[in-house]
């Protein structure tokens, strides 16, 4: 499985890439060349989305609920 770390190294190295109009790069040993630009952005955009997703909170799985008729 990879890490929000690994994550988060390749996003900066494609977005390095792709802001200085490379289209390939090279992170932790694995290459990948991209045929296009629209292909790097792309590839940002799923990244984005997977980072997003291991950071954001996980929503509770039990809650507790209290109800009153309203006598006190």
């Amino acid at each position: 499985m990879t890490t929000l770390s690994d994550l988060l190294g390749y996003r900066t190295a494609l977005k390095k890439a792709f802001y200085s109009g490379v289209r390939s790069v090279t992170h932790n040993g694995t290459s990948t060349v991209f045929q296009s630009s629209a292909d790097m952005k792309a590839a940002l955009d799923r990244l984005d989305s997977e980072i997003a997703g291991l950071q954001s909170t996980p929503r509770p799985i039990a809650g507790l609920a209290k109800f009153s008729r309203g006598d006190a």
